[in-house]
Order: structure tokens, then C-alpha cells, then sequence
């Protein structure tokens, strides 16, 4: 079992020195009773509520920045020292008038190689303190963009800086995280960060405090794409002014904020994936809630103590004693004053929320102002906010007595989620289930031999003493379940909208809500190699292919000036030549002796053109960020601008996931290159697809230093690709097939990998993993029908209807969808950018179920059709309808396709698809049986307007196609 995998306990006490130390005392202040830190649960350590909190590091006090900042570092023979001193010390001795002018001119030499040293970036060896990564390590600062630069550092807990330099932290960064935007820099007012999205919430922070937005309460829907704008719903403060804020801890699926007013004033929030609730845990607090615009009304909810029976067998005296009745006081006609331990706000704009305390609290609520509502005096405990969706647009409040979905939130307010520890365990299905979990393979068909079980182990605790309900708790943890979600999770815990009446939403539609603390699921590994499927091809397509492939190596090979992403590209389409050719090489098959030399030729361009790249003879090389933990192109590094962010961690498996593959087909050739460069490429596969420091508690002294598979997004299901760059919409993803292509040239490399080495099979299905649920979201999330195509009432996806006519979305974020990209925003493009690159996964990734509603769709809104991505266009015509689609590609001229692509990749692609025949047979003895789109033409026309496309059924005709 790996670490990732261990349970929470053992990884704790795997690294007891990587989190605050704290001594407890119970109860109140002056209780005696000091418990020692190893004696209390490390999941408690940090809690601000259940006891006082003392800690041991001052965190109340903020070093001087010059203090925090890692020192410019001069490298010489003798060591390391700072700048400023080191230089200060030798002018004190050099001074002339003190000595001769001899030693003073060659000081100045001396200062002179020191600057240069300084201005030009410096490359260090491998330091086996960060495991082996066989590129030259690099200091950021070096190269003039520091890490103080991209992250406010004083955002961090000083628990979580690094005393190892040059390492900016005790962990690798994760680059991909969905909280980084707060701690990045920006011009937005007051301080404000970009907002992060939490779902079904969105936050901003500033010292000024905390901003909840619920951002489905504010869509925008047009056909081009799906906006929930931010807007500061609710927003939490303390009357006590906050000193400092941190990050105090994050994983996978969660980040804790904190803020600081004193030693013995502060208080924390648990930001979690899926919960309906905010937390704030507070210490000796004055909570304060400003409103959008204005309240329109506080009140208390109704106290019927019997609401709970329907949801408990125990009648338990818990719940009566921490949800009882509150009482309101509006005496005063300047303000309303309401105490109790359960609250229900409505804002002017017709957002309600209910509150809950686990102490009882008086709030104070101005009726002159009706802007803020504060507690009247300091507050030690836990509270907890949610919203309340109204059950229709058209309704503007939810009735307390009748909703079940209210009913519930009020039920389970009382345990609430901490974090999250993401775990896997993979294993072969058991004979009776392997045929219905085959059929459900994300490619569609019967290849699964492997299975992972996926568990999301929520860190729970409860607003009262965890005595009452010690080992039961957690099981009364309340979530929400994205769609994705839902299709695996067992369906006894999941609430049905009959117990659960209201509707969380978010930008990826509807989520479900899910009772326990422990969600687990199966997810059937995809079972695909570089030649799965293969079908031997006849002499004759034998003999256009081989001359194609001839061609292609003449004049479509790498340039080793082009930037990463470019010779990725460049150097995965030379290895798929090399590969076809390989793969239907047969000896003597072919009269032109000259071609019998092709696969061979093909090895030794793509071995010379490999090695210059792994050993950085190329422009645009790869080093290693000893400061955050990854692989960064040098282009990159020197300017935030090129290679698309690389530098700061934007598309990284974009780039290497082309350059994985490209070395998964050279080692399946020549089995010397893993032994010469097998830890290169190892390096290159552990920037994207790491299985381990998903969080600052799981860094081992073993482990080489990179995140947790850095772009996924563990509860999204997917991957986002930017890193370090404040984006307004959160995390967002283009190319959802390059996502997938990069965990599929990951799971390559490691079958060849791992054929000849021993190393722990973990690895190529943790890769398998990566790729497979990479896959399944973006079926979900990325690919539309809509109903109109269906025929069928009410929506059949995730999005509004609308947007759905545009069957592809072309941007993924956290907060909007969109049918842009960056090479255009016409639906070719948007479709082609989530196509690319074309490899023996593309058949998983697009069903003929799906295609044959989207290449119509193509060809009706697509007239003008560049020579750049006909290709890809042939290529999904070929899914349903090989016949035409190999007439097309003759038309195709490979120096014009978009550079991942060749003229030999799509003819070999439709001679592998089902119910493809010899060409050089007439077109009317073409086996088309097998064909999709023209299985039922016998009874249908073909589409006036579409070239060999047919309606494979009267009730899919769309938009006119069919006559």
C-alpha cells in the first residue's frame, strides 16, 4: 500500500514534526489539565473550539518581509553567503584609503564575476536531497522571478515555510490547487483575492475578513456559455481587527484559513468540497455579517423539537440540546436583538440563509442600517451558515415546517467536515461483477481487467463535545455530490429529492446530497495500450501507408528551436510515424526496396531527436524548480509569457503528456533507451502524475519532490490547467482530450516502464486511474447533445439548454463554461481543441453515439473548413462512416494539418476503425454494415447536406438534415 493510500492516523505520525505544535488546556481558561500534543488526536490540533488554544510559535507576530524573504544567494567554492553583507564586509577592508589600489582592482574583477554570476542564471547539479532528478536544479530568483513574486508568502502559516533552502515550503507546491488564488497578488480593491470556488460556494478573502457567495443564485446563460458571477453575498468578519491571515492547512479536496486578532482571539474556517455549510470555528470573537446590499428580515426558525423524528431512530436529547428555540426581542425599534442557537437571514436580493451556533449567541440586527448583523459580545464556538435554494425560481422563501431539504440542513448542521484525505485501491473485479462493470468502461467495451476503489474520507467534528456522538458522527455528515459523482456512488447514500426538497447547484449543474462521512466508489480502469485493437491491414493499404509514412518523415520532422510545446507536438507525431510503420511492417511485403528501410529509419530519427531533448541539447530545456517542486521549461522560467506559463505551472500536462508518449513508443522499440534514460522521463512522469504529496502532512523523506498528480482535480474529476496565474472564473481547462492524451502518453510509459524494472504496479494503475476518470468527466462536462438533437423534453445534460445546442464546450472553469478557446472561438475550433491529438485513446473519448449528433453539427456550421484541421474532421467522420472518410483523407496534405498531426496518422486511424475495407475495391462492395452513421440507411436517406452522413433513426433527425 502506498502512503497516499495509508489511513489518516498512520500519515500523520509518518511526519509528527510537519504541523503546529500546541499545548491544550480543557475547558476554561484557568483549567489545569495541559495535555501534551502526541497524546491528542492530530485531527483536533488544530481546532479553535472545544478548548483553548495556546500556541508555541507566536503566530500572532509577523516577521519583518526582509526577514521572511529567501536571501539572494551568491554560489561560491567557499559556500553560500548574502549579498548585502558579503559585499559590505569587503569594501570595509578594500577601502583605499586603508590599502593599495593593487588589491582594489582586483576586487573589482572579483565583484565583476560575481555580478555576472548573479545576472546570468545558474544551473546546479542534482541534489539527492530532493531525490534524483536529472536536470539542472534551478533557484527561481536566478532567473528574476522569485517565488515572493507569484505568492504573498505571509499568506502561509509559518509552520509551513521551509527552513531547507532553497525549498519556498515543507511541501512541493500544488501549482494546480483550486485555492490559489489566495494566495496571489492582485489590484482588486481592498486587498480582495480572485475568488476560489468550493462548491456549491465561491470565497474571497482580505484582512477586512471573509466574502460567501453563492454564485448560482447569479447566472447568466446565453448560447455561447454559462456565467455564475461572484458577488459578496454574505460577508464575515470580527469586530476585533484581524492582525494576520494564513493558510494553516490544505488537501486534496479542502484549505483552513485563519484569522488572527491575538494570542487569544481568532478564528479559522475549513473551506471543504461539497459541503452546503460554511464553517468558522471562533475564539473569543465578535462575529459580524454584512449583507450584498441589505437584510431584509431576521427570525428565528420554526421549534417544532419533533421535525427530527422522521431522520433518527434515537430520539437522542443531543440534538434537542443543541438545536432548541431562539427568541426575539424588537422592543427597541432601532434595532432587532435575537438569541438563540439557530437564525434564519434574508438579504434584500432574496437569498435566505439559516445559521447556526453551537453556543448560544445574541445578534444584534440594526433596522435604521440593515446592513450588518453582529453578536453583541466575544463568541467562543462554532458556526455554521448555509443557504437555502428556493425550490423554484419563482419562489422567494422556503417554508421551515413543510421542506424536507430544510429539515435536513438543520438535522446535520451539527457535524461538519474538516478535510479530506483522498485514497485508492485497485484490484481485479470478481468474475460475477466483471461483465457489468465492463460495459461501463469509459471506452465503452469490454477491456476492463482492473478496478480502483476510490474513497473520500471526510475529517469530521461536532459543535459539541464529541462525547455524544463519538464514533456515530461522522455518519451524520451532510454533502453535495457532483453529477460525476453520482453515477458511481451507491445509491443508499444518496438522498432523493423526495427527502431532500431543495436544489444546491453550481456551474456543473445540479448536486445531490450525500449522507456519510465516507464516500467510496468504483472506477473501472481503461485498459489500452499503444497497439490495443490493432487489425493487420492487406498488402494494398499496406503499401499507401508505408509510402505516406515515407513522405511524412521527409518533411514533418522536430525542430529543436521550438518551444516545449511545440516540439511535443512535433516529436509524438514522429513517434506515431515510427510506430505505424513498425506496427505493419512486414518483410518482403513491399516491390520499392527503399521503404523496407522506413521503421528503421523512423527509430533512428526519433532516438537522435529524443536524446537531444532528455539531455537539454534542445533551446527550449526542461530544469528543475528547486523552490516549488516541478520540471520548467527554460523558456518559461525566463519569461511568465512563453510556453503558455509553464514557467508558473500553466498546461504542464498540455506539454509533457505529448513528450510521455513519444518516449513510451521509443522504449516499447528500443529497450536500451529506458536503461540510458528511463529517470529523465521518470522525472517528466512525476511532475503530472504523481501518487503522493497530496498535502503538507504526507511529504516523505523519500519522496521525490513534486505534488500530488499536479492539474487533477480530485472532486471535479478532471484536470485544470493553469498554475500560478490569479484568474477571475477560478481554475478553468481548455483542452479536455490533451488532459486525457497526457494521462494516457503517463500510462504508456509506465507499462514500458515497469516491463522490465521492478517497481510497484500501483504506479501504472494510479496512472490508468488518472487517465480513466479523466475520461468519464469529460464526457460529463465537456461533451453535449441537446434535447432538440434528442428528442426528448427537458434538458439531457449538466448545462442550461441553451448553451447545450453548441454540443462542445470549449472552456471548463470553475465559476462559467464557455464555447471559447485560445485558437478561435467558431465551433470548429472549439470542437478541434478538444479533439487533438488523435492516438489509440481518441475511440474511448468519443463514442459513435455522441458523433454522429456532433459531425453533423460540424459540417452545417463549419463552411469554410482550413487544411489545418480538415483532418480532425475526417477523423470523426471516420467514427461513423469509414467509407467517406477515407475518400476525404486522400485530399489531405500533411505539411498543412495542425503540426500534431500527419496524412499517415488518419489514413492508419480509419483502417483500424470497425467496418473499414481494401479501398482499392469500389465503393459499392464496401462492407458498411458496420458503419454508425449508416447502419439503418436503408430506410433513410443520407443528409442532403452532408457528405455520406445518415440519420440513424426519424427521431434524431436535426436541424433539418435528413429529408
Amino acid at each position: 500500500m502506498n502512503v497516499a493510500q495509508q489511513p489518516y492516523d498512520e500519515r500523520v505520525a509518518l511526519a509528527p514534526n510537519s504541523r503546529p505544535q500546541y499545548y491544550y488546556v480543557y475547558g476554561s481558561v484557568e483549567g489545569d489539565d495541559h495535555v501534551e500534543p502526541g497524546d491528542h488526536d492530530p485531527e483536533l490540533e488544530d481546532s479553535l473550539f472545544g478548548e483553548q488554544l495556546i500556541t508555541t510559535d507566536h503566530e500572532d507576530e509577523v516577521p519583518a518581509r526582509d526577514e521572511r524573504d529567501i536571501p539572494h544567494l551568491v554560489i561560491t567554492n567557499g559556500g553560500e553567503k548574502n549579498n548585502q553583507y558579503y559585499h559590505g564586509r569587503i569594501m570595509n577592508r578594500c577601502w583605499p584609503y586603508r590599502i593599495g589600489w593593487v588589491p582594489i582592482i582586483s576586487l573589482l574583477i572579483v565583484v565583476g564575476v560575481v555580478l555576472i554570476l548573479i545576472v546570468i542564471p545558474k544551473e546546479r547539479e542534482p541534489m539527492r536531497a530532493y531525490g534524483f532528478v536529472p536536470y539542472g536544479h534551478v533557484d527561481r530568483i536566478d532567473y528574476g522571478d522569485a517565488v515572493e513574486d507569484i505568492l504573498s508568502m505571509d499568506l502561509f502559516h509559518p509552520t509551513l515555510i521551509s527552513d531547507t533552502k532553497p525549498r519556498a515550503f515543507k511541501f512541493p507546491f500544488p501549482t494546480g490547487a483550486f485555492w490559489t488564488n489566495l494566495v496571489m497578488p492582485t489590484d482588486e480593491t481592498d486587498g480582495l483575492s480572485f475568488p476560489i470556488v468550493v462548491y456549491p460556494y465561491a470565497y474571497k478573502w482580505a484582512d477586512s475578513g471573509l466574502q460567501l457567495s453563492y454564485p448560482a443564485a447569479h447566472r447568466t446563460v446565453n448560447s455561447t456559455g454559462v456565467h455564475d458571477a461572484f458577488k459578496p453575498d454574505v460577508t464575515i468578519h470580527m469586530v476585533e481587527e484581524s492582525r494576520n491571515r494564513y493558510v494553516t492547512k490544505f488537501d486534496p479536496l479542502s484549505v483552513t484559513l485563519r484569522f488572527v486578532s491575538s494570542e487569544t482571539s481568532k478564528w479559522e474556517t475549513p473551506l471543504v468540497q461539497g459541503s452546503p455549510y460554511s464553517t468558522f470555528r471562533v475564539l473569543s470573537a465578535t462575529p459580524v455579517f454584512t449583507s450584498l446590499t441589505t437584510f431584509k428580515s431576521i427570525q428565528c426558525p420554526g421549534a417544532d423539537k419533533e421535525m427530527f423524528n422522521d431522520f433518527t431512530d434515537n430520539d437522542d436529547d443531543y440534538r434537542r440540546r443543541l438545536f432548541g428555540v431562539c427568541s426575539i426581542d424588537e422592543s427597541d425599534k432601532k434595532k432587532t436583538t435575537i438569541r438563540g442557537v439557530q437564525f434564519i437571514f434574508t438579504s434584500a436580493e432574496g437569498l435566505g440563509w439559516i445559521m447556526f451556533a453551537s453556543e448560544p449567541m445574541i445578534l444584534e440586527f440594526d433596522t435604521d442600517d440593515r446592513t450588518t448583523i453582529k453578536a453583541s459580545t466575544q463568541f467562543t464556538g462554532v458556526i455554521r451558515l448555509a443557504h437555502i435554494p428556493t425550490n423554484s425560481p419563482n419562489e422567494k422563501t422556503t417554508d421551515s415546517d413543510t421542506s424536507t431539504g430544510l429539515r435536513r440542513l438543520i438535522y446535520h448542521a451539527g457535524v461538519y467536515p474538516t478535510g479530506c484525505h483522498v485514497s485508492w485501491d485497485f484490484h481485479s473485479p470478481s468474475p460475477s461483477a466483471s461483465s457489468a462493470t465492463n460495459s461501463q468502461t469509459p471506452g465503452g467495451g469490454a477491456n476492463t481487467v482492473r478496478q480502483a476503489s476510490v474513497t473520500f474520507t471526510f475529517g469530521t467534528q461536532t459543535m459539541l463535545d464529541t462525547s455524544h456522538l463519538p464514533s456515530e458522527a461522522a455518519k451524520q455528515l451532510l454533502m453535495l455530490a457532483l453529477p460525476h459523482h453520482v453515477e458511481k456512488l451507491p445509491s443508499n447514500v444518496l438522498l432523493k429529492p423526495k427527502k431532500f426538497d431543495l436544489t444546491f447547484r453550481c456551474i456543473k449543474g445540479k448536486m445531490t446530497p450525500v449522507v456519510g462521512g465516507t464516500w467510496t466508489y468504483t472506477e473501472p480502469l481503461l485498459d489500452i495500450g499503444l497497439n490495443s485493437g490493432y487489425k493487420d491491414v492487406d498488402d494494398d493499404v499496406y503499401e499507401i501507408l508505408l509510402q505516406q509514412i515515407d513522405d511524412d518523415m521527409g518533411q514533418l520532422l522536430p525542430t529543436t528551436a521550438e518551444n516545449i510545446y511545440g516540439f511535443g507536438k512535433q516529436i509524438a507525431r514522429l513517434a506515431q510515424l515510427t510506430n505505424i510503420a513498425k506496427r505493419i511492417d512486414r518483410e518482403g511485403a513491399t516491390a520499392n526496396a527503399f521503404l523496407t528501410g522506413v521503421p528503421d529509419r523512423g527509430i533512428a530519427l526519433l532516438t537522435n531527436y529524443l536524446e537531444m531533448f532528455l539531455s537539454s541539447q534542445v533551446t527550449d530545456k526542461l530544469l528543475f524548480d528547486s523552490n516549488l517542486g516541478g520540471l520548467v521549461s527554460s523558456n518559461g522560467l525566463l519569461d511568465t509569457e512563453e510556453d503558455f506559463g509553464n514557467g508558473r505551472y500553466n498546461d504542464h500536462h498540455f506539454h509533457y503528456g505529448y513528450i510521455l508518449y513519444a518516449c513510451a513508443i521509443m522504449g516499447k522499440l528500443d529497450p536500451t533507451f529506458l536503461d540510458r534514460f528511463g529517470p529523465n522521463v521518470d522525472a517528466i512522469f512525476y511532475d503530472v502524475a504523481h501518487p503522493l504529496n497530496g498535502d503538507a502532512t504526507e511529504v516523505q523523506p523519500i519522496s521525490l519532490f513534486f505534488p500530488l498528480a499536479r492539474h487533477k482535480s480530485w472532486f471535479d474529476g478532471h484536470s485544470y490547467g493553469t498554475g500560478l496565474f490569479p484568474i477571475a472564473s477560478g481554475k478553468l481547462q481548455e483542452s479536455s482530450s490533451e488532459a486525457i492524451n497526457c494521462y494516457f502518453g503517463a500510462y504508456a510509459w509506465s507499462l514500458v516502464r515497469h516491463s522490465t524494472v521492478h517497481v510497484d504496479s500501483d504506479m501504472t494503475d494510479f496512472a490508468r486511474l488518472l487517465l480513466s476518470t479523466e475520461i468519464r468527466s469529460a464526457k460529463t462536462y465537456w461533451q453535449m447533445v441537446p434535447p432538440t438533437a434528442l428528442g426528448v423534453p427537458g434538458s439531457a445534460g449538466v448545462y442550461n439548454r441553451e448553451f447545450e445546442e453548441q454540443y462542445m464546450v470549449g472552456n471548463v472553469g470553475m465559476l462559467d463554461v464557455t464555447a471559447k478557446t485560445w485558437l478561435g472561438n467558431d465551433p470548429l475550433h472549439v470542437h478541434i481543441n478538444n479533439v487533438l491529438p488523435v492516438t489509440a485513446v481518441t475511440a474511448a473519448i468519443f463514442s459513435p453515439d455522441y458523433v454522429r449528433y456532433q459531425y453533423p453539427y460540424l459540417m452545417k456550421n463549419c463552411k469554410d473548413v482550413e487544411m489545418t484541421y480538415k483532418g480532425y474532421l475526417v477523423v470523426l467522420h471516420a467514427i461513423i462512416n469509414t467509407t467517406e472518410a477515407w475518400k476525404e483523407a486522400q485530399e489531405l496534405n500533411s505539411w498543412e494539418l495542425e503540426k500534431s498531426l500527419s496524412k499517415s496518422e488518419v489514413l492508419y486511424w480509419i483502417t483500424q476503425r470497425p467496418g473499414f475495407s481494401n479501398p482499392s475495391l469500389d465503393a459499392d462492395d464496401f462492407d458498411e454494415s458496420n458503419d454508425v452513421g449508416s447502419a439503418s440507411c436503408e430506410s433513410h436517406p443520407k443528409c442532403s447536406n452532408i457528405t455520406g452522413f445518415c440519420c440513424p433513426t426519424k427521431e434524431s433527425v436535426y436541424m433539418g438534415c435528413c429529408e
